[in-house]
């Protein structure tokens, strides 16, 4: 076995996930970090950056398990 995996997680489809995650995650972080400073840039407050970061925190506590049960696998049948 090599040090790195087996050749199975390595495939093109799987490869691809990876650079896409990994593109959501670096886009996130980059938005997270300079959207404070880009609203300051516009006018706003540091009460207005505060809002804008709890409503984003809302959303996505609401939204996540929504897309939570949209991409994970069906639901057992009941008895």
């Amino acid at each position: 076995m090599s040090l790195l995996g087996s050749r199975a997680v390595f495939t093109p489809v799987l490869l691809a996930c990876y650079a896409t995650t990994a593109a959501v995650h670096v886009a996130s972080i980059v938005l997270n970090t300079l959207l404070p400073f880009h609203v300051v840039d516009l006018g706003g407050t540091k009460t207005q950056v505060g809002l804008l970061f709890s409503v984003m925190t809302i959303v996505s506590m609401f939204l996540r398990p929504d897309g939570g049960r949209l991409g994970g696998p069906p639901l057992a049948p009941g008895p």
